[in-house]
């Protein structure tokens, strides 16, 4: 009898440690073992290989009937094999790409039984049947198609997704394949072995970590760098990233200096300068995919405005990383660390919390001016006028001492307001209005693409707000009827030493561009203070 239990005690401990150390498979083939092991498995059944990165290798192949290409991703010190990602053909037509989504499904159901989670639906104004399937897949919030299958040793996720197969836009089929057992595996490693220590995100190797001046001097930069602000929380400097000439700038934490995000910016392009443009976003994608893995999101095409936007976002465990395609000009990448970016959000607020008291009437204040596109927001109407039309700007109209012009910001056609004082004329605004907008998508997105620019010439702005007041809510296809109730507010606010700079979206559904003067504000506040005393005395003596 003792003999016995001691018998079913061992199968229960020979079962479980069974369960611990089996891995995830697929097509019988588990997903362990090195790079080559693995690859060499996959060839036997069909698959041919097509490109290794760094931390991925490409293959081709049929996967449950159909054509398919399959990511295996691997550590990049091991070589050891913890995840599967299998892209079926894009399809345009809705009912076909069900139909692959359905029978991958399917076959799942086969091997693994119901899944443990799925979320399938439209959202108004969009139903399945009513011929739009296509579109709703393309607006956020609309759509969603995704099953999840939650295993002892791993997950499997079926779903459908937006963004580029075989080189052009589609929606198509994504299957993902993670093995618990090597993913925990190589977590750790990136953590050193430990739960506790946490990694920072690198940039050419060199951890985002340490001092900016620390970080700078890794990078090897000794020469014609340019601090932004007094207390040096940005620096920017010439650069090559991955074979061509660019500009990079540096963020660091406002108190302990620590570097948390990184901006590569190439230069720009004509826009008749389509080819070289799009080339120049490919070789830098390709160049993060080779070293991170292919991206969590891509770039699709805006069946709306009739282009695609070029926008691909890597979410890491320490960071993320984003290039996009600014103003159909400029490739741009921001690096983000994950850990230093929460340090910095911590000590904004205590810098915040100091800059937020209010200067004394009799305070000195700096005679350092804003500047308007490297024109100083100073001297008379007059004076300020001719600048700007040296710029190529058209004068429109002039009332009450409201100046209007013509022309172009960024690139993109505009109207220019500038203000002066009552008495002296002097110059103390200057405004920018873009062209008005009727989507809300196209709108937020320039919204964000100007915003990101602004924080590369001035920092991270003081104060950011973008939400939605009941009852609407971003999603709900109301968006611009809420902007023109003054429901929705998007308005961001860089306090700088010569003044303040805000950005928003007005209630006429444009962007605006408001550059204030500090000293040419008080300038005007003294000035209309005096013309109204000036008028009550006036008025008493008339008495």
């Amino acid at each position: 009898m003792k003999n016995k239990i001691l018998l079913v005690s061992l199968l229960f401990v020979s079962i479980f440690c069974f369960g611990q150390n089996e891995h995830l498979k697929f097509r019988d083939i588990e997903i362990n073992g090195t790079l080559n092991e693995f690859v060499t498995q996959l060839n036997k059944i069909g698959y041919t290989t097509s490109t290794i990165y760094d931390r991925m290798c490409s293959m081709d192949g049929v996967t449950f009937g159909k054509e398919s290409k399959i990511s295996a991703f691997f550590d990049s010190k091991t070589k050891i094999v913890s995840s599967l990602r299998i892209d079926f053909p894009g399809e345009k037509d809705w009912n076909t790409l069900k139909d692959i989504y359905v029978s991958v499904k399917e076959h799942l159901i086969q091997d693994y039984g119901y899944p443990t989670r799925v979320s399938e639906y439209f959202k108004a104004p969009y139903s399945e049947g009513d011929g739009n399937e296509m579109k709703a897949a393309t607006t956020a919030g609309k759509f969603r198609y995704l099953s999840e299958w939650e295993l002892d040793n791993g997950t499997i996720t079926l779903q459908i997704i937006l963004g580029i197969f075989n080189g052009r836009q589609s929606r198509y089929v994504v299957l993902l394949y993670n093995d618990k057992i090597n993913k925990e595996v190589e977590e750790k490693e990136k953590l050193g072995g430990t739960e506790a220590e946490k990694t920072h995100l690198e940039f050419r190797d060199i951890e985002f970590n340490g001092k900016i001046t620390e970080f700078i001097n890794k990078l090897g930069v000794t020469a014609n760098i340019k601090w932004t602000t007094d207390i040096k929380n940005i620096c920017t400097f010439g650069g090559n990233f991955i074979g061509k000439l660019c500009k990079v700038s540096v963020f660091a934490t406002p108190k302990t200096k620590k570097v948390y995000e990184i901006w590569v910016n190439f230069p720009e392009r004509q826009k008749r300068d389509s080819v070289n443009l799009i080339s120049d976003y490919r070789n830098v994608k390709a160049q993060i995919t080779k070293e991170y893995g292919n991206p969590t999101s891509s770039e699709f095409f805006n069946e709306n405005k009739n282009k695609w936007n070029y926008e691909s976002k890597w979410e890491l465990e320490n960071g993320e990383i984003l290039l996009n395609i600014f103003i159909d000009k400029q490739v741009n990448v921001k690096y983000r660390d994950k850990v230093n970016t929460e340090i910095y959000e911590e000590e904004r607020k205590d810098v915040r919390n100091y800059q937020n008291v209010e200067p004394e009437e009799n305070d000195v204040v700096s005679s350092e001016h804003l500047k308007f596109r490297d024109i100083e927001i100073d001297g008379t109407a007059t004076q300020f006028l001719s600048k700007l039309k040296n710029l190529g700007y058209l004068l429109r109209n002039i009332d009450d001492g409201i100046y209007s012009l013509d022309g172009k910001f960024g690139g993109k056609e505009c109207d220019i307001y500038f203000l002066s004082t009552e008495k002296t004329k002097t110059v103390w605004k200057v405004a920018v209005f873009f062209e008005e907008k009727r989507n809300w998508s196209f709108l937020k997105s320039d919204y964000n693409s100007i915003k990101e620019q602004l924080t590369i010439k001035y920092g991270h702005p003081k104060d950011s707000y973008n939400f939605f007041s009941s009852p609407y809510q971003e999603g709900d296809g109301y968006e611009l009827q809420a902007i023109q109730n003054e429901k929705c507010r998007y308005l961001t606010i860089w306090e700088l030493e010569g003044g303040s700079i805000a950005l928003q979206i007005s209630e006429s559904c444009r962007l605006v561009i408001q550059y204030e003067d500090k000293t040419n504000m008080k300038k005007m506040q003294k000035e209309n203070k005096e013309v109204k005393q000036e008028q009550n005395k006036k008025m008493l003596d008339d008495l």
